[in-house]
């Protein structure tokens, strides 16, 4: 529901309120906050967050938001705010966040509308911009901003210069203090809107702070770029072209520009650099197109022909793609090669005395050296099981290990604490687990029973 009250109103009662005699607190606290210094000062000297809900939305009771004087925390982003009269009398403030105090006097609000609240109003204003200069200009952010496909370093031409600003284009970015890009969004300002928001701290998520700084200008969330205009910009007979945001990735050459449209001849859906025909997939190996049935799509996201595939990249059953030879690792006993970056989830071990990896099913790790060994060779190695102790489950060589005579393995130290060597009786000099053994009154050792 739409707010019933409006600035003047809020005026209005603050006035009467600052001249009320039973409440001497309100004048003494309202002349303090608004006699802050920036950045902790408002409207009215109550908190925006608050400001704006009480403006576009209607609380439980508007009377009683004044008189809490919510206003601005001194770090800068939560609500202080004066529960009641003795607490103002007390010169006591509470602090809590924001979305707390909306849901509090708003709670008939919407979790969304809270949350694009407080996102907007826990970032100072001078922290956001949007800029307009030129595609270079655009690029230096984006550079500095969060991964994506586009701030990568290998393109001929930069995609983002066919986002000119004269056809509307500007980028959006939220900075910290020290200028650095936490969020961006690419803007145009003749659809007034865009599309979706890149998030440096977040992954692939959106940047909420910067989406409710956009919507809060005027500046619609859209599906899709549709009927925006890019720079026409050739190279090697190849059209520049960035990957598009949005559910609509294709356009159509209109006088001079790359129209954005649905069912375009063009495509704009790789991190080539470059615009492909429908009907065509280049390969990124040789730049040669090729039919989609002759393509590939490696581990790192390349499309490659199969000539290409099968001279430059290797199989890999695991993965199920293509790999740089470079970040290939071989498996000689199962003749698989596997990617770098898969060969822990996968299960395999590289063996240092074979110089070969192997599924880690076919090895033990040795606890002396923290080498792994291949099963076949423990005997060799003199590497042996302990299956009873403190280091119960482990593998240890040989010279660490102590053999019970009911052939029980032990490491050496649990000697005297569970293991003990007999020293007198038909046992002499083997070992035996502690409970099968008794200590005489000259400390000779026995097997009980002898």
């Amino acid at each position: 529901m739409k707010a019933f009250i409006d600035k003047s109103w809020v005026i209005d009662l603050m006035y009467v309120l600052n001249h009320s005699k039973d409440r001497q607190w309100f004048k003494r606290e309202s002349y303090r906050i608004l006699t802050l210094e920036q950045p902790l000062r408002s409207p009215l000297g109550l908190h925006p967050a608050v400001f704006e809900a009480l403006m576009q939305h209607t609380p439980t009771s508007w009377h009683a938001v004044v008189l809490e004087l919510p206003h601005i925390a001194t770090d800068g982003v939560r609500v202080a705010y004066t529960r009641n009269d003795e607490h103002g009398e007390q010169n006591r403030q509470t602090v809590t966040t924001v979305g707390k105090y909306l849901k509090r006097h708003f709670p008939d609000l919407r979790d969304d509308v809270i949350r694009d609240l407080v996102a907007l109003h826990s970032v100072p204003q001078s922290h956001f911009k949007l800029l307009g200069e030129s595609t270079d200009q655009f690029i230096n952010y984006l550079k500095r901003s969060a991964d994506s496909c586009m701030n990568k370093d290998h393109f001929k031409v930069h995609p983002y210069h066919v986002y000119a600003p004269e056809l509307g284009w500007r980028l959006a970015v939220r900075l910290d203090d020290d200028g650095d890009v936490l969020g961006r969004a690419l803007v145009n300002v003749n659809d007034n809107g865009f599309v979706r928001s890149y998030s440096k701290n977040r992954g692939w998520g959106a940047d909420v702070e910067l989406e409710s700084w956009l919507k809060n200008q005027g500046i619609d969330h859209l599906d899709n770029w549709r009927g925006c205009r890019l720079k026409l910009i050739k190279v090697d007979n190849q059209y520049v072209a960035p990957y598009l945001d949005g559910d609509v990735r294709t356009g159509d050459l209109n006088c001079g520009f790359m129209e954005i449209c649905e069912h375009g001849e063009y495509e704009m859906d790789n991190v080539s650099g470059f615009a492909t025909l429908i009907d065509s997939h280049e390969c990124e190996d040789c730049n040669e197109y090729f039919d989609e049935d002759e393509m590939n799509r490696t581990y790192c996201g390349r499309f490659v022909c199969q000539s290409c595939a099968d001279h430059n990249w290797n199989w890999s059953e695991y993965s199920e793609n293509y790999i740089d030879r470079d970040d290939a690792i071989y498996v000689d006993s199962e003749n698989l090669f596997i990617h770098s970056n898969d060969v822990g989830n996968a299960g395999y071990v590289y063996v240092e005395s074979r110089s070969e990896w192997f599924h880690e099913s076919r090895t033990v790790r040795c606890e002396n050296d923290y080498e792994f060994y291949h099963e076949q060779d423990l005997t060799e190695k003199e590497i042996v099981f302990v299956d009873a102790g403190s280091h119960e489950g482990e593998y240890w060589f040989a010279d660490d290990v102590i053999t019970t005579r009911d052939g029980q393995t032990f490491h050496n130290d649990d000697l005297g604490d569970l293991v003990v060597c007999i020293t007198i009786g038909s046992a002499k000099g083997e070992f035996a687990d502690v409970d099968d053994t008794e200590t005489l009154e000259d400390n000779h050792i026995q097997l009980i029973g002898e």
